[in-house]
């Protein structure tokens, strides 16, 4: 015999209203809310890359930079450039070493990734992903703006894209996905070459980790409520058996 249950009004609200989509989020205040504790719960890690060239496991080389092979990798992220012609396109560079040329924030160094695809893969039970960036070469005002494409990839196997229209401004991207894991990120760059460089994203602050929403105080009363309905119905269910 298959016995069905009622639905309580409460509980079913709040199912509802907790299903959430991925969003791309261009303003960093916006995506802070996502990071505040009072508003979700979780851990998440920020990179300064800053606080990391020049330390043993980051020396700089003779350009005031760190290169690591094909593959880049830092904090549990892994960062791998596209170029033509370069085998290793991501890597940490000084601002102070080219005079502030890879700067984002006003800061000494920031990562920079492939001038052609970028691609950031993530560590398990990641669903959120931000950073500062800009695209370098861009600072020459005879060059149009152009957009940018993010392709995510996520763990079950489903993939989205977005496109951050283009300026030439520093920026903020964020990705954010409260029900699925984020696999990889892969910027892809289409601004027009720069005479014969074509220009390439540069990256700071990295904000990445899983947050899932605090409930609100009129959330957990619904749930108690409902939980309280469910024991009296099933308490009288068992009575007139």
């Amino acid at each position: 015999m298959i016995i069905t249950r009622p639905c309580l009004t409460a509980l079913c609200a709040l199912a509802f209203t907790a299903t959430s989509h991925a969003a791309l989020v261009t303003d960093r205040v916006e995506f802070a809310q996502y990071t505040d504790p009072t508003r979700h719960s979780g851990a998440v890690t920020t990179l300064v890359f800053d606080d990391i060239l020049g330390t043993p496991a980051f020396p700089l080389n003779f350009f005031g930079t760190h290169r690591s092979g094909p593959r880049l990798f830092v904090g549990g992220l892994s960062f791998s450039g596209a170029t033509p012609g370069f085998s290793d396109d991501a890597y940490i560079a000084s601002n102070a070493a080219n005079t502030g040329y890879y700067d984002v924030d006003g800061s000494s160094a920031s990562l920079i990734c492939g001038r052609r695809t970028c691609t950031i893969a993530l560590p398990d039970d990641v669903n959120l992903f931000g950073a500062d960036y800009r695209l370098d070469r861009l600072r020459d005002d005879s060059l149009p703006p152009a957009a940018e494409t993010l392709a995510v990839l996520y763990r079950d196997g489903t993939r989205e894209s977005f496109t951050i229209a283009g300026d030439r401004t520093r920026r903020f991207f964020g990705i954010v996905d409260l029900d699925r894991e984020i696999e990889q990120i892969v910027f892809t760059n289409t601004a027009a070459p720069a005479g014969s460089f074509q220009p390439y994203p540069v990256f700071d602050n990295v904000v990445f980790g899983r947050v899932a929403p605090v409930p609100e105080p009129g959330s957990i009363a619904l749930m108690a409520a409902g939980g309280v309905l469910l024991f009296l119905v099933e308490a009288r269910r068992r009575r007139h058996r």
